[in-house]
């Protein structure tokens, strides 16, 4: 039993060492609440931050005054607007977006700290909208675009950022091309067009 008491001791005297903080905006409204060390400053466990309703706006994770666990963030009616996780003060692993109605937004993945691979958006009923490809956290990759009804709106690459570079296709919206361009660093130039019966009267 003695190990025991021994614990409990320790506890209580490490939150001791945590002074309680509530920020405030100039019209008392709560603003965050969090933990800190009173030597160093440094927040220590769950940090939550509010809206103005008062409702949850923002949870998160310290360790040794850095980020350390899941990032929550929350849309003023209390749902879930997004997730992530972080380790060493640095995002790290997937995360993910979602809409007021709690369909999912957007999904991707942080490998140390930069946005890595395939990031994916959605429509609002859950279609997907589009896909492009990451590295170092800017566009880096194929991309494709997508109408709502699933077919392939527009398709190309991206190099080093939000870049179109090389042959880009346009379809129409029952998956007929439309035009194609060359890109390169991002100036684009058409280089073949559908004609329509418009265009050929």
């Amino acid at each position: 039993m003695k190990w025991i008491w021994m614990l409990l001791l320790l506890v209580s005297l490490g939150s001791c060492q945590l002074k309680k903080v509530v920020e405030r905006d100039a019209e008392g409204r709560k603003i965050s609440r969090y933990r800190k060390h009173k030597k160093t400053g440094e927040i220590e466990g769950r940090y939550k931050g509010f809206h103005e309703s008062g409702g949850i706006a923002l949870i998160m994770h310290y360790k040794k005054g850095k980020l350390d666990g899941p990032v929550k963030t929350y849309y003023p009616n209390g749902q879930l607007e997004s997730l992530a996780y972080t380790e060493k003060d640095r995002y790290e692993g997937k995360f993910q977006y979602w809409y007021s109605n709690g369909q999912l937004k957007q999904e991707g993945q942080y490998i140390n700290g930069d946005i890595e691979g395939p990031l994916k958006s959605y429509y609002p009923n859950g279609k997907l909208k589009e896909i492009v490809e990451f590295s170092g956290s800017v566009e880096n990759g194929a991309y494709t675009l997508y109408y709502q009804n699933g077919k392939i709106k527009e398709e190309g690459h991206f190099l080093k950022g939000p870049n179109m570079d090389g042959l880009i296709k346009q379809y129409d919206a029952e998956g007929q091309l439309l035009r194609k361009q060359s890109c390169s660093a991002g100036s684009c130039e058409t280089i073949w067009e559908r004609k329509t019966a418009k265009d050929e009267e």
